[in-house]
């Protein structure tokens, strides 16, 4: 560990100073600057972040292989009395792990603030302004820039929190848009869940190396409280298979959670389903390296806490692969093009989700990679299609618009291949691939075949479904409606056509970082290390033996190329025929299933599902009667009778209540800390 000669703390502080410039001459000084400036003011904030991280990132390379860069401002907070007490440096890191992902938000911020400066000058809503829009996306970036620089904990949490915060704002943006905002604020909501339990798991291994030297900065001494949480015991009420827990496992599950409410898979999904139509920009921000990006840093950075709790880890793995399968699913029924895309994220976030079970940094890392970039080049794609017919986003008015924006079908197609892994040119194929070998030898995972069997059906499920929104909106016959003239329709300028070739490219160029070695052996001649992700993150080789990785690799293809045929050939070759069965099925259960309820988007009508046995009227009498009659209702009329006859009584206008109030909160907070550095 060494000193770095690059500032590292100014790598986030440039995004957030741009941030601050654009906030006060919009929220403070209520003047609109010009476009120009405003484009210099965002760009140049986020190039010269790049530019100091690219100049940490060699500096790191000529380090040593384990080496670690570190730039330390001064104590950040302290409790206690010494030699028992505890120190919190403000402290900025530097490892292959934080500079690959700080890297990839850098350029995915990039990109995406150079989309939005072609398309949101164009809105005509009268929340419009490039301005606005662009000082929340530098306010996103400094705050995913900080999380993934943070050396200490607790200013990895305040990077957290205000990550949450900015993404409310992006997905928020249209603030004139009713459903727009009601979708923001229950982002902000389900994230909250997540900050209050990441918190929880950073004051119980504290507790847990109370008992050390006192100094608890950085990363690196997470991994000297392991013992310490091996030691606390839990006591449980027997369910979960378990009478006792120990800390390890606490500490996993609450970490676990803090996953699934950011990256919104299951039981999370409903924010990033029900946000789908914020601006495109922020969508790529969200979908690919913020809502995204932070869970699976945090679940590699703290990898050893599933690696000591095999139960934690096991249900990790289940929830990613049942989100993974599920989300391919409910794509493949939506007729919103953005919100297929979203379900499609949930499913690409649940397959990372089972390789952080299964305790592979890299193959998880590799995962996020290739979403950032395929799934980034999808939506600027459908976003330059959905443009061509007006804004519509329901594919049902579209088809045949690939003969007009043929550049932009190149891109997709990219994508597609990508995406859907069916060629060994793409990153999106040897990821699948990666997270197949990590679960299938893993051995402290429950039913680790299953998994891999259920990996194995998301791939070809996924397939089915981008294939069906590619030919239902570039090929067959034309629907646009009459209002949109034909001829008009035309591919978008180099500020969007050049940003796209840059992500086509890196698909395909983007397999040299992490190609499988049994690939490399195949097409090359005594190459070592052909995994240089996995080689620079300083993890083993993949402990499976060849045999069963070709298997894989087989079974993988096979399902990816039986999806996309059974897309193709229903939604190309035979649409009469699809469309009578569709027809035919209109009044059964797989028609009701996937249609948007009427009454609040309950998880793509998840509630309003019915059976077909006996008119579903058993689960017709558990939906009205447990779930909404009990549940919902039951818990509704709890929370309003506990505000209206307890929490009113908080809000009573005196300032002496409320300043003794605020002194018996500090008095608990003292007691705590107390509590927690006493010897």
């Amino acid at each position: 560990m060494g000193e770095s000669s690059v500032p590292l703390g100014w790598i986030p502080a440039l995004p957030l100073l741009g941030a601050v410039i654009l906030g006060v001459m919009r929220g403070l000084l209520r003047r609109d600057i010009s476009s120009r400036w405003t484009a210099l003011v965002s760009l140049g904030a986020v190039v010269s972040s790049l530019g100091l991280l690219l100049a940490a990132f060699f500096e790191l390379l000529r380090s040593p292989p384990d080496g670690v860069l570190v730039s330390r401002m001064g104590t950040w907070m302290g409790a206690g009395i010494a030699p028992d007490a505890t120190i919190v440096d403000f402290a900025f890191r530097l490892d292959p792990l934080s500079a690959v992902i700080a890297l990839l938000v850098a350029g995915a911020g990039f990109l995406a603030i150079v989309q939005s400066l072609g398309t949101l000058s164009m809105d005509e809503r009268e929340d419009r302004g490039p301005q606005r829009f662009l000082g929340f996306t530098c306010l996103a970036l400094a705050a995913m820039l900080l999380l993934v620089l943070a050396d200490d904990v607790f200013l990895f949490w305040a990077a957290w929190c205000g990550l949450g915060l900015s993404t409310w704002c992006l997905l928020g943006f249209w603030y004139a848009d009713e459903d727009q905002t009601k979708a923001a604020s229950l982002a902000f909501v389900v994230g909250r869940i997540g900050d209050a339990t990441l918190l929880a798991a950073w004051v119980l291994m504290l507790r847990a190396g109370s008992g050390t030297d006192g100094s608890f900065s950085g990363f690196d001494e997470l991994q000297s409280v392991r013992p310490g949480l091996q030691a606390v015991m839990f006591q449980g009420a027997g369910f979960l298979g378990s009478d006792s827990w120990t800390g390890a496992e606490v500490v996993a599950g609450l970490i676990l959670i803090a996953l699934l409410s950011k990256s919104a898979l299951l039981p999370f999904s409903r924010w990033m389903i029900d946000s789908a139509k914020a601006p495109v920009p922020a969508l790529i921000l969200v979908q690919t390296v913020l809502s995204v990006g932070a869970p699976i840093y945090l679940g590699s950075r703290m990898s050893f806490v599933f690696s000591d709790a095999p139960w934690v880890a096991s249900w990790a793995a289940w929830l990613g692969a049942a989100s993974a399968l599920f989300g391919a699913l409910m794509a493949c029924g939506q007729r919103d093009v953005f919100r297929l895309l979203s379900w499609s994220t949930v499913s690409q976030l649940g397959l990372a989700l089972v390789a952080l079970a299964a305790v592979d940094e890299a193959a998880a890392v590799f995962q996020l990679i290739a979403h950032a970039l395929h799934k980034g080049l999808l939506l600027m794609t459908m976003g330059v299609v959905v443009a061509a017919v007006g804004g519509r986003t329901d594919i049902r008015l579209m088809g045949n618009l690939g003969s007009r924006l043929w550049r932009t079908r190149i891109d997709t197609w990219v994508a597609v291949l990508s995406i859907c892994g069916l060629v060994p040119a793409t990153v999106g194929f040897f990821s699948i691939e990666q997270i197949l070998f990590a679960i299938a030898p893993s051995e402290h995972l429950a039913g680790s075949m299953v998994l891999v069997w259920m990996v194995i059906a998301a791939i070809g499920v996924t397939a089915f479904g981008v294939m069906r929104l590619v030919y239902l909106t570039l090929y067959g016959e034309s629907r646009i409606p009459p209002s949109i003239r034909w001829a008009g329709i035309e591919d978008p300028g180099p500020a969007l056509l050049w940003p796209m070739a840059l992500l086509a490219v890196s698909i395909l160029v983007g397999v040299l970082i992490a190609m499988p070695q049994i690939w490399a052996d195949l097409l090359f001649v005594e190459i070592q290390h052909a995994n240089s992700l996995r080689y620079f993150l300083g993890l083993d080789p993949v402990g499976l033996a060849v045999e069963k990785q070709w298997t894989l690799v087989a079974w993988a293809s096979g399902s990816a190329w039986l999806g996309s045929a059974a897309g193709v050939w229903l939604y190309l070759y035979k649409p009469a025929w699809w469309s009578q069965i569709t027809q035919w099925s209109a009044g059964h259960w797989w028609r009701r299933g996937h249609g948007e309820s009427r009454r609040g988007h309950r998880l793509e009508a998840i509630w309003t599902f019915r059976t077909g046995w006996s008119g579903g009227v058993p689960f017709k009498w558990i939906r009205d009667g447990a779930i909404e009659g009990l549940v919902l209702r039951g818990g509704e009329w709890g929370f309003r009778n506990l505000i209206s006859q307890r929490a009113r009584r908080l809000q009573s206008g005196r300032a002496s209540q409320y300043f003794a109030t605020a002194l018996l909160a500090c008095w608990a907070i003292l007691i705590g800390l107390f509590w927690i550095t006493r010897g």
